[in-house]
């Protein structure tokens, strides 16, 4: 029996899109010209953090990813293109259809056909969710009933100067074009699979249709000639791009034991953290530098990770550690920080939201730390939280009057 994608549950958790703040520092309003320089630099340390874990999404992610490792297994992503007037414009007598071609791309330039045995297949019928799907929704999930489109070319770009710019792959759909254009089908998706079949322990990393401005998205490109309006010439060479407006990686998990002692984060196993930060400083001080500190292993430490941090809204009263959706609210723009693993630690600049806590414009409940979307899914990104030198630390400076 044919296995279809349903239209994705519910219960799949929301993820919110990270902008990444590099200007983490906000300014406090108010000159402190007129103030006496009585800077006071402390330290703190009173600072705990506990793993939390959720359904992952790996749907808003800047890649597609295909590889195995720490137990993640990824060999299909999933690739929806979207309604355009153009699929029953090219159905027109008068246009002839010189070519129909579905693309992505890669910046690895060791991709080969010898390395990479990478299949695309079709269905007019397979919904998926990008925004709210998790691996539960791909459980027992086959391409049994898609239609085989074969493997894809692929093409090493290079400039004028011989350098690398991306690798292409490339399928012609040429015998599909009825099929696209089904205008009678009136519940028509159409959904395409990619799917590496060899067993390559290499990574393979396409880039989705998060990654750029059209540029390197999955797309379809037409390419076609009609009459001119005007005369009776026949007008060649004309295109049209119809970009991704859906994909995913679909992740099987297999049985991948929680390890609560971990205090990390990772997008491909769903983990991330509460942290609380005990502080207290004079009323009236004013911020003037606030940096939250968390080291790493530095055998295990990742550089280039990035990280969000954002205040929640409310206590929540539960003892689990698992979840489907995360339960735990936070505050968003404008409050959301942010910071990058470099030298086995990332900085956080917490000024504002130290500064409202110190004048009582919001509590200090406690904040949430996960990884952003454009992250590796197969990375953990794990935290010192009991090591006697290199404790998570806050340094404040700040003045009072």
């Amino acid at each position: 029996m044919i296995k279809k994608l349903l239209t994705l549950k519910v219960y799949g958790f929301f993820y919110i899109p990270f902008i990444f703040l590099h200007c983490t520092e906000n300014p406090i309003g108010g000159n402190l010209a007129h103030l006496p320089q009585n800077f006071i630099d402390t330290t703190l340390y009173n600072i705990s953090g506990y793993p939390y874990w959720i359904d992952p999404n790996l749907g808003s992610t800047d890649r597609l990813y295909f590889g195995s490792k720490n137990g993640l297994n990824a060999k299909i992503n999933l690739i929806e293109m979207p309604n355009s007037g153009f699929w029953s414009q090219y159905l027109d007598s008068s246009v002839t259809l010189d070519s129909l071609l579905f693309r992505v791309y890669s910046d690895d330039s060791l991709l080969s056909e010898s390395m990479a045995d990478i299949q695309l297949y079709f269905s007019p019928d397979s919904h998926f969710n990008e925004s709210n799907s998790t691996y539960r929704d791909f459980d027992n999930f086959t391409l049994d009933g898609w239609q085989s489109l074969g493997p894809g070319a692929l093409i090493a770009e290079k400039d004028s100067s011989g350098l690398f710019i991306q690798t292409e792959i490339s399928w012609d759909l040429m015998h599909l074009r009825n099929a696209l254009a089904d205008t009678l089908d009136t519940s028509l998706v159409r959904s395409f699979a990619i799917m590496l079949e060899s067993d390559e322990s290499t990574f393979i990393e396409l880039f989705s249709r998060e990654a750029t401005t059209g540029a390197k998205d999955p797309k379809i490109e037409i390419f076609y000639s009609q009459p001119n309006s005007s005369d009776s010439s026949i007008i060649d060479n004309l295109s049209t791009t119809i970009y991704a407006n859906k994909d995913i990686t679909v992740m099987d998990y297999g049985d991948i034991p929680i390890d609560t002692s971990d205090t990390g984060v990772s997008l491909g196993f769903g983990q991330r953290m509460i942290l609380s930060i005990n502080f207290s400083l004079p009323k009236g001080a004013l911020i003037k530098n606030a940096n939250l500190i968390l080291a790493q292993d530095s055998s295990l430490a990742i550089p280039g990770y990035n990280l969000i941090l954002d205040p929640l809204i409310e206590a929540l009263d539960t003892s689990s550690i698992k979840f489907i959706n995360d339960p735990f609210v936070t505050m968003g723009y404008p409050w959301t920080m942010g910071g990058t693993i470099e030298n086995s630690s990332v900085i956080i600049g917490m000024k504002y939201y130290l500064q409202n806590v110190n004048m009582d414009n919001t509590e200090n409940i406690g904040l949430k730390l996960l990884p952003a979307s454009l992250n590796n899914p197969f990375e953990k990104a794990s935290f010192l939280f009991n090591s006697d030198t290199n404790k998570p630390r806050l340094e404040i400076i700040y003045v009072i009057s």
